[in-house]
């Protein structure tokens, strides 16, 4: 995985700046470029709303530029950028997810890093999330962290999640590139569903045979998986339960620096109603998430294939 460009969108926000300490790490490691930006977005409601009573248009974006411009001053500043190559753009946009986008695609981005805030409930619900869109629409890699986690200058351990579908080898392939760069260890994790069935304790389903007998099928697949790795620091687990709250789990458990993981840009009202492992792995994670989409991937395609339930023969 090269990177030579990387895209740091920023709000100016405590979960931007955690973010923008991890661009710079991540562009110092690979002597890459950095690209500041700031999209000015004045009307929320959108395109259509304009106010009688509202000042001069052109004074308001010039007023908002100029502050955007002393706070990129002052943030690149305190940072330690010297070595590095920053660009500093700002933007007008309606919205900021496709102006962040439509930049990465004019200056063939390698990289977006992003702070999240991990909203939820109705709030999120009704206005979305702007780490979530471009990580649904972006042309390249994106990197996603939310405020308190912690920017890693090195990489230790990596934990991908995969269910043997060809967007997990690509993940794997590129945990691989990171791991070889970073001297780092790869954790694979596979996620099993328990089947619902009658009976259990208080409600909860016992483990029945079919899923044992599935468990260890998962596990001699997993082996094999890592013997193909070769000489790779790498282990392999297989885990029960939902799979974006046990690969949030086991992340937490092992410290991990990194969770790679694919999304395959589902939208509309499939997303909504099955949602997706990729975008809640990003709003629980307590390290960066570097979320991968297949190359020339739909944006309206299905849902990652984690969220399925695993079937044993």
């Amino acid at each position: 995985m090269e990177l030579k460009k990387i895209l740091m969108p920023t709000d100016f926000s405590d979960g931007a700046n955690t973010a923008l300490s991890q661009a710079i790490a991540l562009a110092g490691r690979f002597d890459a470029e950095l690209h500041l930006l700031h999209v000015v977005v004045m009307f929320d409601e959108g395109l259509h709303y304009r106010d009688p009573e509202f000042p001069d248009v052109e004074k308001v974006y010039s007023r908002l530029e100029e502050q955007a411009s002393a706070e990129m001053k002052h943030l690149l500043k305190a940072q330690q950028v010297k070595p590095l190559q920053v660009y500093e753009t700002q933007c007008r946009a309606f919205e900021p997810a496709p102006a962040i986008v439509e930049y990465a695609e004019e200056h063939g981005i390698d990289a977006i890093v992003l702070g999240t805030h991990g909203r939820r409930g109705l709030r999120r619900f009704l206005l979305g999330s702007v780490a979530e869109e471009v990580v649904r629409t972006a042309p390249c890699p994106v990197m996603t962290l939310r405020q308190d986690a912690t920017p890693n200058a090195g990489i230790g351990r990596i934990v991908v999640p995969f269910d043997f579908s060809p967007d997990s080898e690509q993940t794997l392939e590129t945990a691989k590139e990171l791991a070889a760069r970073f001297d780092s260890r790869i954790h694979l994790v596979h996620v099993m569903q328990p089947p619902i069935v009658a009976g259990g304790v208080y409600g909860m389903p016992l483990p029945g045979p079919t899923m044992i007998d599935g468990t260890l099928q998962m596990q001699q697949a997993l082996a094999e998986v890592v013997e193909r790795c070769e000489a790779q620091a790498i282990e392999a687990h297989v885990l029960e339960g939902s799979p974006a709250w046990e690969i949030v789990e086991y992340a937490s458990k092992i410290e991990a620096s990194l969770i790679i993981i694919g999304s395959h840009g589902a939208s509309g009202i499939r997303r909504i109603l099955l949602g997706s492992v990729s975008e809640r792995v990003i709003r629980s994670a307590p390290c960066p998430v570097l979320v991968l989409r297949r190359p020339g991937a739909e944006v309206a395609e299905e849902p990652a294939a984690l969220d399925s339930v695993a079937k044993a023969s």
